[in-house]
């Protein structure tokens, strides 16, 4: 039998592609804006919020024979109770000359959140229940390689989001194919911001400053949406086209998921 899920999944993440709207709004995306907002849900202020400088000159150029290669690699396991464990990454995204170069220019780098253990080693049924393995099966993507494809929901957009910091439609990035492997209960994942692990189950938060605070592995709301809007800037450049099919993958972009955990 299959265990039953939780009610505590974060809205937008569980089986978010059966509710894919098929038409993108017009906007094309938007230039990342920095700020500090308040309270979740409130509105950017007018202060900017800082982020390494990164040579982006390659990707304003032609990039039709090269691939914009993303490479997350888990690095840090949190517990906070069972199954509830976060895993922590580096983010690091490259144009590569060819799809399998090992490397290349540097444009984007951040953090990485996932609520969830990585790997069988978290799968431990006798201090933490039957269900254990299951939800952390369920809630983290599969070490592999995927792609990215614009996505469109009332909860998470890659066009027309809301410029209102963490107000719905927030802005987020579809993974492509996580329905293979050991996630073959996910029909789909997202990228997104958020304030802290809990906000992603299943999918994958980006933030550049975390930290174990209370109980949760949380970071700042302000910076976590600037990480995601310049993601997403940098996506739209390479694709070079202010509007993409919604769902559909975005030709020549990878996403590696790789683990390198000590001990």
């Amino acid at each position: 039998m299959t265990p039953k899920t939780t009610t505590s999944l974060a809205e937008g993440c569980r089986n978010f592609w059966s509710g894919l709207m098929r038409q993108a709004d017009a906007a094309p995306l938007p230039q990342p804006s920095g700020g500090t907002a308040g309270a979740e849900g409130g509105a950017a202020a007018d202060t900017q919020a800082t982020a390494p400088d990164r040579d982006v000159s390659a990707l304003e150029c032609p990039c039709d024979d090269k691939w914009l290669v993303i490479t997350i690699t888990r690095h840090t396991k949190h517990n906070f109770g069972g199954r509830w464990d976060c895993t922590v990454g580096d983010l690091k995204m490259e144009l590569w000359d060819t799809e399998n170069a090992g490397s290349g220019t540097l444009v984007f780098e951040c953090l990485t959140s996932e609520r969830g253990g990585p790997g069988e080693a978290a799968f431990n049924y006798s201090s933490n229940g039957p269900n254990y393995a299951y939800y952390n099966q369920y809630m983290i993507v599969a070490r592999d390689s995927y792609g990215l494809s614009p996505h469109s929901t009332v909860n998470y957009k890659t066009y027309g989001y809301s410029t209102a910091y963490l107000n719905k439609p927030r802005p987020g990035i579809a993974i492509y194919g996580t329905g293979s492997g050991s996630m073959d209960r996910r029909t789909g994942v997202l990228i997104h911001p958020g304030t802290s692990h809990t906000w992603s189950v299943g999918c994958i938060v980006l933030h550049r400053d975390g930290s174990v605070s209370r109980g949760a592995y949380r970071f700042d709301q302000s910076v976590s949406v600037n990480a995601v809007l310049e993601f997403l800037e940098k996506v739209h450049t390479f694709a070079g086209k202010s509007r993409l099919p919604i769902g559909a993958r975005i030709p020549r972009v990878k996403l590696r998921i790789r683990e390198n955990f000590d001990g």
